[in-house]
């Protein structure tokens, strides 16, 4: 039981914890028991359970939000392919899974949904630039890029049983229906 885990793998367990249980059901202990290593293995990297939680939020941050925004394969595509290569991300990572949950703990917890909003306001901000790169003017490209967001966030609680290839098709179409005039 002296398996060597990663912060990362702490992360991700206490992340499917969240989905599965609730925030009051990630559980140092179980989290342990998961990953098939010692609850010692927890300190090394975290202070206690709030610092985890603390850690949570900043790792959903970098990587379900400031990875899609800083990913090179966008830097140079025009609009209606950073569109797609956000949607293939977010699909390909699953960088929506989580999103749900997160925002059931945002509502049960006041500094936690501070940090979801500012997290929001950064993807729609991002999204909303790349509407504007398509020519929409006004109020649309924000709308379209709450739609954008919100479509990924519950695209894998809304479509259980399909496909990831059927998924990717209504995705697709989706994207297309977003950016026409």
């Amino acid at each position: 039981m002296n398996k060597r885990v990663s912060k990362d793998q702490w992360l991700q367990a206490a992340l499917d914890s969240l989905l599965e249980h609730g925030v009051n059901g990630i559980v140092i202990e179980r989290l342990a028991t998961t990953l098939g290593t010692s609850k010692s293995g927890f300190y090394w990297h975290f202070n206690n359970k709030d610092d985890l939680l603390e850690s949570i939020l900043s790792y959903w941050e970098s990587e379900f939000t400031d990875t899609v925004i800083n990913s090179s394969t966008q830097q140079h595509a025009n609009a209606e392919k950073k569109l797609q290569s956000i949607s293939d991300m977010i699909m390909d990572h699953q960088l929506g899974k989580y999103d749900m949950a997160l925002r059931i703990w945002g509502n049960e917890d006041n500094g936690v949904r501070k940090r979801i909003n500012k997290t929001d306001r950064k993807r729609l901000g991002y999204i909303s630039e790349i509407f504007k790169e398509l020519g929409f003017r006004g109020e649309e490209p924000e709308n379209r890029a709450s739609l954008f967001i919100l479509y990924h966030a519950f695209l894998d609680s809304m479509f259980l049983d399909d496909t990831s290839a059927n998924k990717r098709k209504k995705v697709r179409a989706y994207n297309k229906l977003l950016m026409k005039k």
